[in-house]
């Protein structure tokens, strides 16, 4: 299989001011480095300027998406919900019955959280809570006609926001370039993960 790569994405980084060839600034700092616990501080600064720079995109992306993530949108009902909102509201059309607990694992959130969110989506009277017959501390989630309304209503914005999205992107990227990115950030986000769980 042959991959075309966009090598004009490998070529520059401005750096403090000066242009940096991606490649050569993985293969020297990353790849080829070799990191002692007593560095000097001019080192510790030169290295960090370099190591930043590479990192600046991704923090911006995280920063851009997190200001989108938390920003009230209308999906098409007339009504503002947050993106997690209306991804729990989903994630209960796609799995009734499912509780809490499932709710905070599948999203990297603590109970309580997750349970802020529920509560709101009863109170506009999107879902309901239904107690289990055999331990009365566990409830199922399922939706309301409402909800079920809503939830369809998300599936068809996001569908048509997913595929615009990608569409923009093809004509600066190669199929195989999306795939790659989308690979790298399941692989990021398990390293994250990681990271948290070993705390």
């Amino acid at each position: 299989m042959i991959i075309l790569i966009n090598y004009d994405i490998l070529k520059i980084h401005n750096i403090g001011g000066f242009i940096v060839d991606s490649k050569k600034l993985y293969e020297e700092e990353i790849l080829n480095a070799q990191i002692e616990v007593n560095e000097d501080e001019k080192l510790v600064n030169d290295r960090y300027k370099k190591l930043n720079g590479i990192m600046e995109s991704m923090y911006d992306f995280i920063l851009a998406y997190s200001n989108y993530y938390s920003v009230r949108r209308d999906y098409g009902s007339g009504e503002k919900f947050t993106m997690i909102e209306i991804h729990i509201l989903t994630e209960i059309y796609d799995n009734s019955g499912i509780t809490v607990t499932e709710l905070a694992e599948k999203w990297c959130r603590t109970s309580s959280a997750i349970s802020q969110t529920v509560r709101k989506l009863m109170k506009w009277g999107l879902i309901n809570r239904v107690g289990n017959e055999n331990n009365g501390k566990i409830y199922h989630l399922t939706i309301t006609e409402k909800g079920k309304e809503l939830a369809l209503i998300h599936k068809k914005y996001d569908n048509l926001d997913i595929v615009k999205t990608k569409k923009k992107l093809l004509k600066k990227f190669t199929i195989e370039e999306l795939i790659a990115f989308d690979k790298i950030c399941k692989e990021y986000t398990n390293i994250l993960r990681y990271k948290k769980e070993k705390k």
